[in-house]
């Protein structure tokens, strides 16, 4: 079988955070487990990756001259150009099936395989960049239709399977499972390295929240909870926090002025992998109270490199972290974020960087590699019930 893997455009770090992070590391997973069965191209509409495997639209319709002659006089004739449904048939012939790594579908017509991350305007909270209508109606639309009319469905868990099933209206078969990766940040070849802002500014002990400033990642009520912690403890901690800007950091900033606790608490922005690498190793552990997921990578990355955890009692957390033991919370409660925030700093951690197990890592890695070859064999008895020129 071949599978084309979709190559999305504007992949920026810093616009996407984690996304960003997901889909670089699927695509070395594609790569893994490129086979004699299973032959992996990569799609996308420009010229961005050096790989004999790597189909480029762009070129594709240049070197195709019935399809840029075609193009071309509809032009001249002021006709309705109809490339797309020429680059589907096109891009048929060379691919039985597209992988899309977002929840992003270009090719309707092309038997693809779609992935789900979440169907948080639904299953969460009314939070604005949810629920407001130029962001709500588009989603809806979007994943409705896209995982209905989807080969087969990817989600990360079984929780959000279920969210699925109910929201959307898919069946228990057409869902399949795939481990969240992690970003690189866990790889041996990401060393870790301390961030300019700490080597400028001593800090002390400290735990860290990596999370883009959306209304969902619940800043505020973590805030909030630690200015409380630095009253009643009385302690000589601070809070890092880091990610882009969805639309809430200046607010979060002058709650944090408000407060009168901006000495405590340090934005540093979009850090790289090998100083994010560095806070896990280093920081008393990982806060994280967003009210959103079914599951979030920043759990994985610190289960994987031994960061202690606290964090919300979402049900998709829980199946997340179900080997290890964090502290769980209730994030819409302050005291309980509180107390989240007190085991970080109460646990005996004697020697930084911390250790971890780089087996276990390696171990969860192959795991994956497992899962997507199981969903490749199920699509390929499935896309073989009809021919390519159906």
């Amino acid at each position: 079988m071949k599978i084309g893997v979709w190559v999305y455009e504007n992949q920026l770090k810093e616009l996407e955070g984690g996304a960003f992070g997901y889909t670089e590391e699927m695509k070395v997973l594609f790569r893994a487990v490129s086979d004699l069965d299973h032959e992996i191209f990569f799609i996308g509409k420009e010229k961005k990756m050096d790989s004999l495997n790597y189909i480029c639209v762009k070129e594709l319709i240049q070197r195709n001259r019935i399809l840029n002659f075609w193009r071309i006089l509809k032009k001249v004739l002021n006709l309705k150009n109809n490339t797309h449904a020429d680059l589907n048939i096109e891009i048929s012939k060379l691919v039985d099936v597209i992988y899309y790594s977002k929840p992003k579908v270009v090719f309707h017509d092309i038997p693809y395989i779609f992935t789900l991350w979440d169907v948080g305007h639904l299953a969460s909270y009314g939070f604005p960049e949810l629920v407001q209508t130029r962001f709500f109606n588009s989603r809806q639309q979007n994943l409705f239709n896209s995982c209905n009319q989807a080969l087969m469905v990817v989600c990360e868990s079984n929780v959000g399977k279920k969210e699925a099933m109910r929201h959307l209206n898919l069946s228990d078969n057409k869902i399949e499972l795939l481990s969240l990766l992690p970003s690189k940040v866990v790889d041996d070849e990401v060393v870790a390295s301390e961030p300019d802002f700490f080597k400028l500014n001593k800090v002390g002990k400290f735990i860290f929240y990596p999370a883009r400033f959306w209304p969902h990642k619940n800043h505020a009520n973590l805030i909030y909870a630690f200015e409380n912690y630095l009253k009643t403890e009385n302690a000589d901690v601070s809070l890092v926090l880091t990610g882009g800007d969805g639309g809430n950091l200046s607010y979060i900033n002058s709650l944090v002025f408000e407060l009168n606790i901006t000495r405590k608490v340090h934005y540093l922005g979009i850090v790289k992998f090998d100083e994010l690498k560095w806070l896990y190793l280093n920081s008393a552990g990982l806060i994280f109270p967003s009210l959103m997921g079914p599951t979030n990578m920043p759990l994985i990355e610190a289960k994987l490199l031994n960061c202690p955890i606290a964090c919300s009692n979402l049900l998709g957390h829980k199946e997340q972290l179900s080997e290890v033991q964090p502290f769980y919370f209730d994030a819409l409660n302050v005291m309980e974020i509180f107390n989240g925030i007190k085991y970080l700093f109460d646990k005996d951690e004697c020697v930084f960087p911390r250790s971890y197990n780089q087996f276990s890592i390696t171990e969860y890695r192959n795991r994956t590699k497992l899962e997507l070859k199981q969903i490749f064999e199920k699509t390929n008895v499935l896309r073989r019930t009809w021919g390519r020129n159906f």
